[in-house]
């Protein structure tokens, strides 16, 4: 609206002058108090000599009466216009035409204790409400009880209202099924991706054993194990299941558990943890036996002694160890090794192949069977290079050996029991067997070119 008085001394002659003034001021504590002052006066210096002042517009107004000071209680501030410099300002225009510049970069948040909805708005709150210390482990009660759950301002360690509410791992699981509940939210909680992701439980078990994931409720854990005949479960989703191992199984499994909220929109997570079910029996054996019927193997993870069975037919009993030699037949089959374990009685089987086809014999041993002696000499017909004895007639043989040869004698179960060496001689290699018991020996030939076992049956 314009202002007539003003427009008529505006055009007197003479020096003008426009003086703004507007101030705001926050809420007293106590009182009413002056919280708006706003003038603009337009000063004509008539004809200059005489100055004459105009009011163009004066307002100011006071605090209504009881009205706490809710902008200067706990609510923290917040930088704002953060790329400005109030340098700039000062030296800019403004300042070079004469005005008084004060900018102040921040804003106040809403009161703490307002933001917590202390008192729900069923209560007058005094200053002493909102100047009162509230934490989580401490929140206000009774009729001034809040609404939220582990609630928490900004950290401090005097446990006081901080600038401003804060939220994290504690109360963030709140405020998302507080917004989750309003139809059509987007807002879901993926706490259970946060959880720690492993799989609890011990690492190896004899019959059954409880295996369990830190989730939080309302999650979904779906469980397997890999091998599935490795042991039972429970049907359903749980936090904790028990797994009974299967009576045919002995060996390692990885349990695996699934966990989601289907209603979350969060990805599956998925833990696992590998188990020894049962007594475990370590092999080494090879995949086919040596023509002359020997294999080498190595075992271990059992306890005492060990039975090799051959198409389930008990063969040879050994120790444990590396390098074991045994007589096993070149015909192959099913080899089993079957010992106690910390869990009892454990087995373990390897399938050797069929290695016979055109394996024949070098050497010769005779008289077999006997009760005093095994003498040795080389087969008629054979191309061996590194011994030549006379394949004459069986009383007139002699030994004339290149290079020395080696014997070994093992019994029924594998176990060495006598070893010679036979250097170059007129005599024929022979073998002392009249103070063994009676019973089925394997003797073990080894030279340069040869390296075979044959089966020797002393009366």
């Amino acid at each position: 609206m314009l202002d007539e008085g003003g427009f008529l001394l505006g055009i007197l002659p003479g020096r003008s002058k426009l003086n703004i003034d507007y101030r705001v001021n926050s809420y007293p504590a106590t009182g009413t108090s002056q919280i708006y002052y706003g003038r603009i006066r337009y000063t004509k210096t008539l004809l200059w000599i005489v100055p004459i002042s105009k009011d163009i517009t004066f307002r100011t107004y006071n605090s209504p009466s009881g009205t706490l000071p809710l902008d200067s209680y706990p609510g923290g501030v917040n930088p704002s216009f953060t790329n400005v410099d109030l340098a700039n300002f000062k030296s800019g225009l403004l300042g070079n035409y004469g005005y008084t510049v004060d900018l102040n970069p921040n804003f106040n948040f809403i009161p703490a204790v307002s933001a917590l909805d202390v008192g729900k708005g069923n209560v007058v709150l005094t200053s002493s409400d909102y100047l009162a210390k509230y934490s989580a482990a401490a929140p206000p009660t009774g009729s001034k009880a809040i609404p939220f759950v582990n609630f928490t301002t900004s950290f401090n360690t005097a446990g006081i209202n901080e600038p401003h509410i804060s939220f994290n791992a504690r109360n963030g699981k709140w405020l998302a099924s507080e917004m989750d509940a309003v139809a059509g939210s987007d807002i879901f909680d993926c706490a259970f991706v946060c959880s720690s992701n492993s799989l609890s439980g011990a690492s190896s078990i004899c019959t059954s054993g409880t295996f369990s994931v830190s989730v939080p409720n309302g999650t979904t854990v779906n469980w397997s194990i890999t091998p599935s005949n490795a042991a039972t479960f429970p049907t359903g989703s749980a936090t904790s299941k028990t797994f009974t191992k299967s009576a045919t199984f002995n060996g390692n499994a990885t349990i695996s558990a699934t966990i989601s909220n289907p209603t979350s929109g969060c990805p599956s997570i998925l833990v696992t943890k590998t188990v020894t079910f049962g007594g475990i029996i370590n092999l080494t054996a090879p995949s086919l036996p040596n023509p002359d019927g020997t294999i080498t193997v190595s075992v271990s993870g059992g306890t005492g002694s060990y039975s090799w069975f051959k198409n389930g037919i008990l063969f040879a009993t050994t120790v444990g160890g590396n390098n074991i030699f045994l007589q096993f037949g070149c015909s192959g089959g099913l080899l089993m090794v079957r010992a106690n374990t910390s869990c009892g009685q454990a087995e373990v089987t390897r399938t050797l192949g069929d290695n016979c086809q055109g394996s024949t014999y070098s050497m010769v041993v005779y008289p077999n069977p006997s009760n005093s002696e095994i003498s040795i000499a080389i087969d008629e017909g054979t191309a061996i290079t590194d011994l030549s004895i006379n394949p004459t007639l069986n009383t007139t043989r002699s030994a004339t050996i290149e290079s020395a040869i080696k014997t070994e004698v093992y019994d029924f179960s594998g176990i060495l029991i006598l070893t010679n060496d036979f250097i170059k001689s007129e005599n024929m290699p022979t073998i002392d067997v009249s103070n063994f018991k009676k019973g089925t020996y394997f003797l073990r030939i080894i030279g340069k070119e040869l390296d075979e076992v044959h089966q020797i049956i002393v009366e």
